[in-house]
């Protein structure tokens, strides 16, 4: 079960459903009551987006049947925040970009202003618009990506704006996973890219240094911005995901071939991720 960005579609998935689909992967991508494509002028708490994120796994998976969770940006976080818990047969729990701060090199000018909005209750007004390079090193799937956001209020790789109170909930929740982690007791994966504009690799290996056990591992992408499903280290992406599957490193390594030999089609047609009950495309 992988759960998406902040407010943003299932379709941050959609370059990577197919390859994890073909390798007998059941695939599952829940919409979460409102966190995925919400209604972006309603106010919600992160605890609440946790509360939801529960609801879907109880629904679609079930409590005593193993899973392997996994998140992006702050869909990691929640599922985090799930795995903590402890309600769940989570076998290993992969964070995908995460958002543990945002210190990257994308921010605007606007972000230190930000916490004044926070306490002058201004977040539940102005809201930021996502602007270039969105998350996406790879030049040809971010003019997809452009042409997407202007057609629609969400495009593939999240919102085409994001509410400064979304902002400041995700911050909290950051602050609630950085307690967690010391005391989390599920084999976690992070994967991050040096490159990210968001959230900087120091602060992903010092959240990392946290985490208690020997079975957690770190991967470093070299060759993408943040929105690591879509951008140019995907099948490395995938290929990693088959592992934390249990799937072979053959196996693994074979998707990651097939998939860099295969031609290459718009997003258009295929950010579409599958079906969150079944995991099959429609």
């Amino acid at each position: 079960m992988l759960l998406h960005g902040l407010l943003s579609t299932t379709r941050e998935f959609g370059l990577i459903s197919l390859p994890l689909q073909s390798r007998g992967i059941e695939l599952i991508v829940p919409d979460i009551k409102g966190y995925t494509e919400a209604n972006r002028r309603r106010f919600n708490r992160w605890e609440n987006w946790v509360d939801a994120a529960c609801d879907a796994i109880r629904e679609q998976v079930g409590v005593g049947r193993p899973f392997v969770l996994g998140g992006l940006c702050t869909g990691s976080m929640l599922a985090a925040a799930v795995a903590a818990r402890g309600e769940f047969n989570v076998r290993s729990l992969v964070m995908m970009a995460p958002t543990f701060g945002y210190d990257g090199w994308g921010r605007g000018r606007w972000w230190g202003w930000r916490k004044l909005g926070y306490v002058l209750g201004f977040d539940r007004w102005v809201h930021v618009p996502e602007t270039a390079p969105y998350g996406i090193k790879n030049e040809k799937i971010r003019r997809w990506v452009e042409r997407d956001m202007e057609s629609r209020s969400s495009s593939s790789a999240g919102p085409s704006t994001l509410p400064l109170w979304a902002i400041n909930q995700s911050e909290q929740l950051m602050r609630h996973i950085e307690k967690q982690l010391p005391t989390l007791k599920v084999p976690t994966t992070i994967m991050s890219s040096t490159e990210d504009e968001i959230c900087s690799i120091g602060i992903v290996r010092d959240a990392f240094n946290t985490l208690p056990g020997d079975a957690n591992r770190l991967v470093v992408l070299e060759n993408s911005y943040h929105m690591i499903t879509m951008d140019n280290d995907r099948q490395l992406v995938t290929a990693e995901l088959l592992k934390c599957a249990g799937k072979t490193e053959r196996t693994a390594l074979e998707a990651v071939e097939s998939i860099a030999s295969g031609a290459s089609h718009s997003p258009a047609g295929i950010l579409m991720v599958a079906s969150g009950h079944t995991g099959t495309h429609p």
